[in-house]
Formats: C-alpha cells, sequence, structure tokens
C-alpha cells in the first residue's frame, strides 16, 4: 500500500526516501546526509558526508575489530548485517554469531566504508582527526603528525607515480 507521500514523489520523480532537510531515511529509519555533486561538478558536501553522526555511530559499532591480530569487518550484501572476521574463521562460524551492526546497503554503504578507514587508519597511525592531520613522506614512506614531525607513527609501502603517458588534448 502506498501513502500520498510516495505516490507524490512518484509523480514529480522524487526519491521517496529524500527528506525535506536533504537528509535520507534508511530502511532502517536511520536518517543520513546522502554524497552529493553540485550542478558544476567542483562542489561537494565530502566533509559532511565523511564525519556526520551515523558514521560515527557504524565507527563505534566495529571499534573493537583490532586489524593488527588479523582481524577484519565482512557484510552480508543481501541483509546488511556486517560481522568481525578472525583470521582463519569460515562463513558458517561468523554467521552463527551476532552481527556486530546492520546497514542499508543501498544507501549507507559509502558511509560504511568511510567508517571503516577511519577505523582502519586510527588503529594504524592513532588520531588522524583535522585537528591533527598525518603527513605521508613519499621518499621513505614514514608517516608522522603534521603537528609533531620528529615522532614518527608508522611506515608504508609506497610504489612509483604513475604518470599519464598521452598528454590531454
Amino acid at each position: 500500500m502506498f501513502s500520498i507521500k510516495e505516490i507524490w514523489h512518484k509523480v514529480i520523480g522524487r526519491d521517496p526516501r529524500l527528506n525535506y532537510d536533504g537528509t535520507m531515511t534508511t530502511k532502517h529509519g536511520n536518517r543520513i546526509i546522502p554524497h552529493k555533486f553540485g550542478d558544476s561538478g567542483f562542489s561537494s558536501n565530502v566533509g559532511e558526508f565523511m564525519f556526520q553522526p551515523r558514521v560515527q555511530e557504524i565507527k563505534a559499532q566495529i571499534d573493537h575489530v583490532n586489524y593488527a591480530k588479523g582481524q577484519s569487518v565482512i557484510i552480508d550484501s543481501e541483509s546488511g548485517d556486517f560481522y568481525i572476521k578472525n583470521l582463519h574463521e569460515s562463513e558458517e562460524i561468523i554467521h552463527k554469531r551476532p552481527p556486530l551492526g546492520q546497514i542499508d546497503v543501498e544507501l549507507e554503504e559509502g558511509l560504511f566504508r568511510q567508517a571503516l578507514q577511519q577505523h582502519k587508519m586510527h588503529q594504524l597511525f592513532g588520531d588522524c582527526s583535522p585537528e591533527n592531520p598525518i603527513v605521508l613522506d613519499e621518499r621513505n614512506g614514514r608517516v608522522y603528525a603534521k603537528n609533531n614531525p620528529e615522532k614518527t607513527r608508522g611506515f608504508v609501502k609506497t610504489g612509483k607515480t604513475v604518470h599519464n603517458p598521452s598528454p590531454i588534448k
């Protein structure tokens, strides 16, 4: 059964999940800020998208995952449930335990990836907030805080820079 709002949105060609304040409602009832590009293609809401409350909620749900011990996070693409995976576990064992959380795969996959990236960066290099950015020295792969260049936080392997061999015409 369709509501009047859903019918009206179909008539005018608007996504029925889009709210009047610009947020979207997921199938689980969460309100998220969708990633948008401006009309010119140069403006975007990347900062607002990356640091919205829903990213922090997902990050809190995966907070005890330890990548150094070989743990990772897997997601069931049908249900949106995500689980902790230890190094040598089969999928049968993983799906028997309760999920860490659940996302709307269609709308929240980008938020989920952002939360995983933030969590992994924090585990590998400590606080990487906008107030305490990290810097990568491409010569030797050393990672350090911009605010404290003497203290090395870790090293990453860097490859050759890829250049476009054909000039733009």
